[in-house]
């Protein structure tokens, strides 16, 4: 296979991941919405190392690579559940919690 087929391969792929991660991201606020409501931490080792260790299991040969994605790819949604909720209570602090989100921002 041409060297270019596979480039443009991967770029069909990349745009899967990017949507997929666009979707895991929104899940992500609302489990903070959840934990927020259930009083919850956000940090749940328990869960994450569950994750991890079915990831490992899962990917083979490529598990070491799998473990550093799984891992950073929780990081950061922890690190969005975090801005998540400082954004809503800020929001409600200012009394712009019932007027519509400027998406553009």
């Amino acid at each position: 296979m041409e060297l270019k087929n596979l480039r443009n391969r991967i770029d069909e792929i990349d745009d899967k991941i990017l949507s997929l991660f666009l979707e895991r991201m929104e899940c992500s606020e609302q489990i903070a919405d959840y934990k927020k409501e259930h009083s919850l931490p956000i940090l749940n080792r328990v869960r994450e190392n569950e994750i991890l260790e079915d990831v490992q299991k899962k990917a083979g040969d490529k598990a070491i690579y799998a473990r550093q994605l799984f891992s950073t790819l929780m990081e950061l949604s922890k690190a969005c559940q975090v801005k998540h909720l400082s954004q809503k209570e800020a929001m409600a602090y200012s009394g712009k919690e019932d007027q519509p989100e400027n998406k553009n921002e």
